[in-house]
């Protein structure tokens, strides 16, 4: 009885150690199980854009027509008119002439093609745009009256603004319009959210999807869409791809109104764009942009930069006065097609698929002196004299700023033979050089050769397009308009979208049109 009764007193005992077991059994697996499944959340998010990004939280949520267009460009580095000494500069022309021989440039060993050019010309044009005193890009007359230190136009480090009459996002305002006006006057109205296509000589709008007739123009409010044949085929692929979408949703679903149509795919070619720009045009230029900069989720900028900027808050939402006026406009040194009169009527004859295409089989690089055509010349002399009308610092400034290496030769950044010519142009060591002529010349980084930027150019388009992304509410992994098809957005490519807004089949050509096709 004894033994009986000392069992049934450890039996309490017992039943508690085996629910001490069983419940740290179950906390092993929950453990494990949780553990497991932060592996491959982190394998899935180095390839998949659904992975968790947040959006900027210091950013107005709401987008519409040209939000933050009309503002001042930003600036990286003040040109301290009061401090730096007067330089004797050369005439732009002139720079250009002496450079214009291929082999006095350096080659980068990239594998990127043509197209890679033509698209961040398309990207330029969307972040960047300037007018003169008429609100064209004309000539325009001015008349000049003294500025007081506290005036508008003068900012803290006594510099002129120069307005941008462009957005500060990736939004293909190029296309849609920075204003209510042009958002309006592109829009057909008629209950399916298409874009218009064409505009005749009397004003009457052709709505075909073909190519324009000689008397006929493409409905874009940017003049800049004709500069060549290559950025031309893109302002049309986008204005078809926009009214592919609107037809796609319209199979979906009958019930949505002209705007929703219109809005949604809008959103969704816009994303598009942010996708091929961010995954495959910008690792090409930078090199490792994925790795190095994590332009995936935005971790914070001071990564990339070594150096306080001027205006630490005003530049992030805003585009940098040297990206935009020196950087972007460096396809003139590139590009294969020259400005054409009838560019139009070339494109019909040989349709954006070819013209795009066999783009895609000719090398990124600097053209030689007797495939330069006289407008090209004009095009590249015209940015440095922009350049300095816009009071960009020089080249040094940006080496200092950027690599903290002041007062170098270009012997250091460049071939021999180059800072020769530098020498002739702009003096001893090339000290005056331009910030468009550093950038064109300059070595690519000992560490990133298969980059098409050099050494500071890598790193002024790092830090703006991280801030183009991080300012940007709407970017493409965090819009909800789009959620429902990142996957094929993030996974989009150039190729597939001629093929469907052309008669080319996808089957026939490379998916990988941003770089040169294997041997």
């Amino acid at each position: 009885m004894n033994r009986l009764l000392s069992v049934k007193r450890l039996k309490p005992q017992q039943q508690q150690e085996n629910a001490n077991r069983l419940r740290n059994k179950l906390i092993f697996l929950l453990t494990l199980a949780a553990l497991v499944f932060c592996v491959i959340a982190v394998a899935t998010s180095k390839n998949d854009s659904t992975s968790s990004c947040s959006p900027p939280y210091n950013i107005a949520k709401y987008r519409g027509i040209g939000i933050g267009s009309g503002a001042v460009f930003s600036r990286i580095i003040a040109f301290r008119e009061d401090v730096d000494p007067l330089v004797s500069i050369p005439d732009p022309l002139d720079v250009v002439n002496l450079l214009a021989n291929e082999t006095s440039l350096p080659l980068r060993e990239s594998k990127a093609s043509s197209l890679v050019w033509a698209w961040m010309q398309f990207i330029g044009h969307d972040l960047s745009r300037t007018l003169t005193l008429n609100g064209v890009e004309e000539n325009g007359s001015l008349d000049f009256r003294n500025l007081t230190r506290d005036d508008r136009f003068l900012d803290s480090h006594g510099n002129a603004q120069t307005i941008n009459y462009a957005s500060p996002f990736i939004d293909l305002s190029q296309i849609y319009g920075n204003t209510a006006d042009e958002a309006t006057a592109l829009r057909r109205m008629d209950g399916t959210g298409k874009l218009r296509t064409e505009f005749t000589d009397n004003g009457n709008v052709n709505d075909s999807e073909m190519l324009p007739q000689a008397n006929e123009s493409f409905a874009f409010v940017d003049s800049r869409s004709s500069d060549n044949l290559l950025v031309a085929s893109l302002y049309t692929l986008f204005v078809r791809e926009h009214n592919y979408w609107c037809d796609q949703l319209h199979s979906e679903s009958a019930n949505l109104s002209d705007f929703e149509y219109y809005n949604t795919a809008r959103h969704i070619t816009i994303a598009t764009v942010q996708a091929i720009t961010y995954r495959v045009v910008l690792p090409l230029l930078i090199d490792d942009f994925d790795d190095e900069d994590n332009v995936h989720c935005f971790d914070g900028i001071e990564k990339i930069k070594p150096g306080a900027t001027i205006d630490d808050y005003v530049h992030r939402v805003s585009v940098f006065n040297e990206v935009g006026t020196a950087l972007l406009p460096m396809y003139t040194a590139f590009a294969t097609s020259s400005p054409n009169d009838n560019i139009y009527n070339r494109i019909a004859e040989s349709g954006i698929a070819g013209i795009l295409v066999n783009a895609s089989n000719q090398r990124a690089r600097k053209r030689n002196e007797g495939r330069i055509s006289q407008e090209f010349r004009d095009a590249a002399a015209e940015v440095i004299a922009r350049t300095r009308d816009h009071q960009i610092p020089l080249y040094v400034s940006y080496r200092n700023h950027y690599l903290r290496r002041a007062h170098q030769p270009c012997s250091s950044y460049t071939k021999p033979e180059t800072c020769a010519r530098l020498e002739q142009l702009y003096g001893p060591e090339g000290k005056n050089t331009d910030l468009f002529t550093g950038l064109l010349v300059e070595r690519s980084d000992k560490n990133h050769r298969r980059a098409l930027l050099g050494q500071v150019g890598r790193r002024l388009a790092a830090e703006q397009f991280l801030y183009v992304k991080h300012n940007d509410h709407y970017f493409y992994h965090w819009d909800r308009i789009v959620k429902a098809r990142i996957n094929e957005i993030h996974h989009s490519n150039l190729a597939m979208i001629i093929a469907r807004n052309t008669g080319i089949d996808y089957q026939t050509i490379r998916h990988d049109l941003f770089t040169l096709p294997t041997a």
